[in-house]
Parts: C-alpha cells; sequence; structure tokens
C-alpha cells in the first residue's frame, strides 16, 4: 500500500489546478491580443501559459508538500487537515509554501512550452487539413 500512500491529494489537486491553468490561458490569450494584437498568437500562447503556469502554484505547492508529507509518514494515517494546521501554527501560511520557487522554475516555462507547443502544432495542423479539404 505504500506505493499508494499520498496519491489522494494530487488526484484531488488536478481538478482546480487544471481549472486555473485552462481559465487563465485562455483569459491571458484574449487580454493580450487586445493589448498587443500585433503579438503572434505562439508567443500569446508562451506568454498566456507562463501566467497560468505561475497561478496555479498557489493550489499546487501545498498540495504537493502535503504529498510528500504523507509519502514520508511513518504512521499509516496522516490527516491532511490536521497536517495543515500544524504547518501553519508552526510555520505561519508561508510554510504552506516552501518550495515555491523550485516548483516555480519547473512549473512556469513548462506551462510556456506546453500551450506554445500545443499552439504552434496546431497551427501547422490545421494548415494541412485546410490544404486538403480545400477540394
Amino acid at each position: 500500500m505504500s506505493l499508494y500512500k499520498g496519491l489522494a491529494t494530487p488526484l484531488i489537486g488536478c481538478i482546480p489546478i487544471n481549472a486555473i491553468v485552462f481559465v487563465v490561458t485562455e483569459w491571458a490569450k484574449k487580454e493580450l491580443e487586445k493589448v498587443k494584437p500585433e503579438m503572434s498568437s505562439f508567443s500569446r500562447s508562451m506568454y498566456a501559459g507562463a501566467l497560468a503556469g505561475f497561478c496555479s502554484l498557489a493550489v499546487f505547492v501545498p498540495g504537493d508538500l502535503l504529498k510528500c508529507r504523507k509519502q514520508m509518514t511513518k504512521e499509516g494515517n496522516m490527516s491532511y487537515v490536521a497536517e495543515t494546521q500544524n504547518i501553519i501554527r508552526q510555520q505561519g501560511l508561508s510554510g504552506l509554501y516552501r518550495g515555491f520557487w523550485a516548483s516555480a522554475l519547473r512549473d512556469i516555462p513548462g506551462w510556456a512550452v506546453y500551450f506554445g507547443s500545443f499552439d504552434y502544432l496546431k497551427s501547422k495542423g490545421d494548415a494541412i487539413c485546410s490544404k486538403y479539404s480545400s477540394d
């Protein structure tokens, strides 16, 4: 069972993280189009993805911290609520964001590349489809 220890947190955390990432990305792309209409779609997607990655850290970092603590627990059961309260009591609210910059260095460029690549490949796929479907 130790293989699955700490798995609930990332599974539950995926829903709000993905909601944040996709909502922020679409919002940021629309705002960038208004403010910088000359910016390429690829660049807009990269910047929007980077912003979305930054915003997702608000949920991701505390969840990842709790997941790691659960995996390190020797006892069979760790209460996420009790552990969260313990962290806040001992370290303050900032204790939940321990490791923030390490995660930021991974996630911000990661989401930028993800959305930039998606936009680029989608544009190439659209061009190929329109070339062959115009017949």
